[in-house]
């Protein structure tokens, strides 16, 4: 069985995914899990479809951000009736998913909600609060954000603030935003007013370090959560 739910508001979602958890909870043996988009394995996962459990276990399994990887999400559309099918519950959880792709696995999919976050103040969105570089702002935007979203989550965002200002920092005066690897103008725009508040060396410091703390933070050297706030408090 397959379910989507999608949107901004990841409270609501997760209050989704546990009212559908209760609902299942009659099927004896039943196993729950969240298998982050880093820790996706199409080996595991295809064990989980087409395998067939020694005890007869039952999955109920959410994929959270795991259709954000092309790879994966070409997967995931090449054995959609598969998953149908299948006595598993899996459910797509993610932040944003393109029209197409939902388009196309329609047919087999029993239910997909979609919930937005009410829009807040742009000072108070971890997003635009990086790009001006208010470090109060940012705080807070942080604080809520690890109230519904993952730290690594978290972290791939402001990583790819990081490499946006840096792109525009080292880039040609005459290069496009589209050159550069950015959808929309408007993206650029807050890129490029962010770029200017960084020095060049600190957003060399800041990437070498957000890729090293990935990296201990994996190897069990450093506490993820930990590691990323003393960056926040160290450079913004």
């Amino acid at each position: 069985m397959l379910y989507i739910t999608h949107g901004t508001d990841r409270t609501k979602q997760k209050v989704y995914i546990d009212s559908l958890r209760q609902s299942f909870k009659s099927l004896d043996s039943i196993r729950y899990s969240v298998v982050e988009r880093s820790d996706f394995k199409v080996e595991d996962f295809s064990q989980i479809v087409f395998g067939e459990s020694l005890f007869s276990n039952k999955e109920f399994i959410v994929l959270d951000g795991v259709c954000e990887i092309k790879d994966n999400r070409e997967y995931i559309l090449s054995i959609k009736q598969q998953i149908a099918d299948s006595p598993n519950i899996v459910i797509l959880q993610e932040i944003s998913l393109d029209s197409d792709f939902i388009q196309e696995v329609r047919e087999q999919v029993k239910e997909i909600t979609e919930y937005k976050r009410a829009s807040q103040s742009p000072d108070f969105t971890l997003w635009s609060a990086i790009y001006k570089r208010d470090k109060k702002a940012v705080w807070i935007a942080y604080t809520k954000e690890v109230e519904t979203s993952a730290t690594e989550k978290i972290h791939s965002g402001i990583l790819s603030q990081v490499k946006n200002m840096y792109k525009i920092k080292t880039a040609k005066a005459d290069t496009t935003f589209k050159s550069l690897g950015f959808l929309k103008e408007g993206s650029y725009q807050s890129a490029l007013r962010g770029s200017k508040l960084y020095r060049h060396i600190e957003l060399s410091d800041m990437l070498y370090d957000l890729s090293f703390m990935f990296g201990q933070a994996h190897a069990g050297e450093v506490d993820f959560k930990l590691a990323l706030e003393r960056f926040i408090l160290k450079y913004v």
